[in-house]
């Protein structure tokens, strides 16, 4: 009998699939911007889906792809800005925030993005047969379609359809400006901006948050060149050029040149290199053992849930007593959904609360993360001020997860001058973790949220 590609499966069956899970981003109504993802899953447990990125504003699915025939915790890294906190939502909703994306657009000729012709088939067909919900598109003010750019002539062709079939005067229009652009007088920023690194000079998969900071922002915005890189470095790139808008349009906000004169900053040349309580010999330890464990989780086969759990659990149980492991497993088990994995680090991290700090403030980070209210006997680790004699800034690793923590906590409080401060000071220390991805994603969200809000849209190009 001959197999099916996935391509085709897609389009011949996929349907016959029960749904499985609908995923979307919490703040999509707000936000305008919705992150959908659909599954449907297989007899064997495994699942079928795709994932929709919806402007509601616009131009509907600007974005799209498929997966096909994965574990369940395989589909959360092939995710954008997977780390992002989703809330799980029926069918029906899902299909309407799709769909309602898509006709929005279809009024103003933009159709959607090229490979929806085959992720469409994930979804059920668009008939009465699905319930209608009324979704709010277009601009939050007046229900005008609101194009968006992070740099001029990047839609170019949904701009000339809103100019032909809606009209001047009925859409909005709205670039938000970079530092470099040609907006910009030149001088010694510009100069400065010359002077900068180029992308292609860092190979993909190993542009930190830290490197960005130095990368020509000509760069940054080349779509090519941004496209061809892993989704992790995708996310360090948007959040490096709308910390630089911050900058130049809300200099009350961020201030790059005020970071090192900041008294938290004094904290990191001061810090020691290991965390309270952990010998050498554990940090050798977990030095080798992490690096075992990582190479043997690229192994082609390792991208199977099954195979890789286990042999988790096996690293896990072999050095229950070194915390550096158990922390490092505890992030990573839980930012790629390894159930038992993760709830064995769990419980190994606990019976470490009392003898590390390092452990309290990983767990903290978690529920932050979570969404979740921090518990009573972490309050006065959340409330601590960042200041010498502290008890959890004195290392390198627990001043790093403290930074994390001031970031999410100034999330919370809508204080992004203070988030972005944090952010920046972790950003030096050139320590990349699990959970700072996931910090990083939440404070890309609280970015975008406050450059829509506050950037006046623009009088449409003559």
């Amino acid at each position: 009998m001959t197999q099916l590609s996935p391509k085709k499966y897609i389009q011949s069956k996929a349907r016959s699939l029960p749904v499985y899970k609908c995923l979307v981003n919490i703040d999509w109504e707000e936000a305008g911007m919705a992150s959908v993802t659909v599954t449907r899953r297989h007899v064997n447990g495994r699942v079928t889906g795709a994932f929709y990125v919806v402007d509601l504003l616009c131009t509907g699915v600007k974005r799209t792809f498929e997966f096909f025939n994965v574990e369940e915790t395989e589909v959360v890294p092939k995710l954008p800005y997977y780390g992002t906190e989703t809330e799980e939502i029926p069918y029906d909703l899902a299909h309407n925030i799709v769909y309602a994306g898509v006709e929005f657009a279809a009024e103003f000729g933009i159709a959607p993005h090229a490979d929806f012709s085959l992720t469409r088939y994930i979804l059920e067909p668009d008939t009465d047969a699905v319930p209608v919900i009324e979704i709010e598109v277009g601009d939050r003010e007046d229900g005008l379609p609101h194009l968006i750019e992070f740099r001029a002539g990047e839609f170019a062709d949904a701009l000339g359809k809103l100019r032909k079939n809606a009209g001047e005067g009925n859409y909005h229009y709205t670039v938000l400006p970079v530092p470099g652009s040609d907006e910009e007088e030149v001088g010694p920023a510009e100069e400065e901006e010359q002077s900068l690194g180029r992308l292609d000079d860092i190979p993909t998969g190993q542009l930190s948050a830290y490197e960005v900071e130095f990368i020509a922002t000509e760069d940054l915005i080349d779509k090519d060149k941004v496209e061809a890189r892993t989704m992790e470095e995708q996310v360090t790139i948007q959040v490096e050029l709308l910390v630089r808008n911050l900058g130049r349009q809300f200099p009350d906000l961020y201030d790059a040149s005020a970071t090192e004169a900041r008294p938290e900053y004094q904290l990191i040349e001061a810090a020691t290199a290991l965390p309270v309580g952990v010998a050498p010999e554990q940090q050798k330890e977990a030095l080798e053992a992490l690096q075992v464990l990582y190479v043997a989780a690229e192994d082609a086969e390792m991208k199977d849930k099954r195979k890789r759990q286990p042999m988790f659990l096996k690293h896990l149980n072999q050095f229950a007593a070194n915390p550096l492991v158990v922390v490092e497993m505890y992030e990573r088990s839980y930012s790629e959904e390894l159930k038992k994995a993760f709830e064995r680090s769990a419980e190994l991290i606990e019976g470490m609360v009392d003898q590390y700090p390092l452990a309290q403030l990983t767990i903290l980070l978690r529920q932050l993360l979570a969404a979740e209210e921090p518990e009573a006997r972490f309050a006065s680790l959340y409330a601590e001020a960042l200041t010498p004699g502290a008890a959890h800034n004195t290392t390198l690793a627990e001043l790093f997860d403290a930074f994390l923590v001031r970031t999410l906590r100034s999330l919370r409080e809508k204080d992004l001058r203070s988030a972005v401060y944090f952010y920046e000071l972790a950003t030096v220390m050139q320590r990349e973790t699990f959970f700072f991805r996931a910090t990083q994603v939440a404070l890309l969200s609280a970015l975008l949220e406050h450059a829509m809000a506050n950037q006046p849209a623009a009088e449409a190009a003559e």
